[in-house]
């Protein structure tokens, strides 16, 4: 799950008291979250590797 007060982006437009600013912290964590996402996998299949 994408931190902050919005599961998704379908909940950030449906949320009448969302703003732009509401749109671009969500991309932004959701960026966040596959650069995370995309480490956690890299480092498995070093691992993975390594065996």
């Amino acid at each position: 799950m994408i931190e902050g007060d919005h599961a998704s982006l379908v909940e950030v437009m449906l949320d009448p008291t969302s703003t732009t600013k509401s749109i671009i912290n969500f991309a932004g964590q959701a960026e966040d979250a596959v650069t995370r996402c995309n480490g956690q996998l890299e480092s498995a299949r070093r691992v993975e590797g390594a065996q």
